[in-house]
């Protein structure tokens, strides 16, 4: 329960592998989503709460439930999401940098898969589909997970040139929003 803290990753990493992959017509850029992250996390420690509205046992009114599963709202959930991916991805053979702990790396011969993990949205650079739908087929047997271009990414709009192959970030639309 005293274990609350859960990394996040740095910007400027993600910036830094746009940068790297920018120009690179070779380099594909995906964006992968984790649905209900936390529930895939175990508690490691027991929490009771008492039976929601709608779901109360008419014959035990007075018993609690013990909850198995992390839920959004718990403080430790967040760690314990964490080290459950943590455990996946290195599961599946990445490598986690460290200087920026939600840095995974992959390589395969030539072949790579570079991702960087903002709680449970992947932004994810390879150079080889086949490769990265292996990995995704295979996490996806662990978590849900969703698949679709590298569009938006923590608020931000992200482009690509489809002639330079150049990215370029924008929040325009969280301006406007505003």
């Amino acid at each position: 329960y005293f274990e609350v803290f859960s990394p996040t990753m740095q910007i400027k990493t993600f910036c830094t592998l746009l940068a790297l992959h920018s120009g690179n017509a070779t380099v594909f850029a995906e964006c992968w989503d984790v649905s209900a992250a936390f529930l895939f996390a175990d508690l490691l420690e027991d929490i009771f709460i008492e039976q929601p509205r709608g779901h109360v046992d008419q014959h035990n009114k007075s018993k609690v439930w013990r909850l198995r599963k992390s839920l959004y709202g718990l403080v430790q959930s967040s760690a314990n999401w964490h080290k459950t991916m943590n455990a996946g991805m290195i599961a599946v053979g990445f490598t986690q940098s460290r200087n920026d702990t939600c840095l995974f790396t992959m390589t395969v011969e030539i072949f790579f898969i570079q991702t960087v993990i903002h709680v449970d949205d992947y932004s994810v650079f390879h150079n080889k589909k086949a490769l990265c739908t292996k990995v995704f087929t295979e996490l996806s047997t662990h978590y849900t997970l969703k698949r679709g271009p590298l569009n938006h990414f923590l608020g931000m709009r992200v482009m690509r040139d489809d002639n330079s192959k150049i990215f370029t970030l924008d929040q325009e639309e969280y301006a406007v929003s505003v």
